[in-house]
């Protein structure tokens, strides 16, 4: 039976968890690896241990290792002492729960201050297996997506138009005893393109009585508010993407007169939406695009075969900042 994507994804979480232990333990420093063992993390590593070929584990824990020695060239604190903090590094998996409440970190690394013992010092990393999407969000003629998305209410045309596309869903499961939405026919005609033009609809109107924070909100709803790595391992490439999404300058700080080998810029938020439109020759992806080289991309498909009410959203970043850090690294 193939593994699900959920396993590979929480398998991948578990492989760089072990490589940033493994980094941070054989350092040869007095900093101590402490991993939080609970519930995250045994279900990451029962994710791990159920992949049925040793070669897939063994191509995951590889990966994990090359991403935790780039990180430890990109934050030293990972492997050297830090004044007022402890010598201590805590490595935990987050629960699912995080990322439904919009902190898409995975695999954290702490250390707290040495005298108080409270919160001192942490990154995250978002871990991403064989693809890139940033949210999987849904629209429905129940979710508010104007206070989800935005932090401002949807309007009464929004309503109107997303009820009157999901009031045609109903009447095919009643009318015409359709309940799969394979069976529908001109599907994308007649569901996806009229929901994408209620969102895009949406956008245009929020953001001219709105402008102020409209665009920072969405990136902060899809991304999170907290600065993080991004890793995506693509394993037919065999190579491995990281991203450093450094909003708060949070992320590649010195330890003490030790500073990070690679220097990352801090990114600037959007703050113009300059235009909302469909992907060329297609009728289900919206294309957002946005100041400071921000560009979105979002799909609208349906999450399972059975009809229901409420599609889901693939979205992407297909434009980001110029100072961006990225990198590729080859690790098979």
């Amino acid at each position: 039976m193939p593994v699900s994507n959920v396993i590979h994804g929480k398998a991948f979480e578990y492989a760089c968890l072990v490589g940033i232990a493994g980094v941070i333990n054989g350092s040869g420093r007095n900093i101590v690896c402490i991993v939080q063992e609970d519930g995250a993390y045994h279900n990451a590593k029962r994710c791990f241990e159920a992949l049925p070929l040793d070669s897939h584990r063994g191509e995951l824990l590889h990966a994990g290792e090359k991403i935790a020695e780039k990180l430890k060239s990109l934050e030293p604190r990972l492997t050297f002492s830090v004044k007022d903090l402890s010598d201590e590094v805590f490595l935990s998996i987050q629960p699912d729960a995080c990322g439904i409440a919009g902190d898409v970190r995975d695999v954290l690394a702490a250390k707290i201050q040495a005298a108080s013992r409270q919160k001192g010092w942490q990154i995250g990393i978002s871990c991403k297996h064989n693809h890139a999407a940033v949210r999987h969000q849904r629209i429905s003629p129940n979710i508010d997506i104007g206070v989800e998305w935005f932090g401002f209410p949807s309007d009464e045309n929004y309503w109107k138009d997303i009820r009157s596309v999901f009031l045609k869903v109903s009447q095919y499961r009643v009318n015409s005893r359709i309940s799969l939405w394979r069976n529908i026919p001109n599907k994308p005609q007649e569901i996806y393109y009229p929901a994408m033009v209620a969102v895009r609809g949406l956008f245009d109107r929020i953001y001219r009585a709105n402008s102020a924070g409209f665009c920072s909100n969405l990136l902060h709803y899809l991304i999170g508010r907290e600065d993080f790595y991004k890793v995506i391992l693509n394993r037919k490439e065999r190579q491995v993407q990281i991203e450093a999404f450094n909003f708060n300058k949070t992320l590649n700080q010195p330890a003490g007169g030790q500073r990070p080998l690679i220097q990352i810029k801090r990114l600037k938020f959007p703050t113009q939406l300059n235009r909302v439109y469909f992907k060329k020759d297609s009728q289900n992806t919206l294309l957002i695009e946005m100041n400071e080289g921000w560009q979105i991309s979002m799909r609208v498909h349906n999450a399972s075969s059975r009809l229901e009410q409420s599609l889901k959203l693939d979205v992407q970043l297909v434009g980001v900042p110029r100072d961006l850090y990225r990198e590729l690294i080859v690790i098979f």
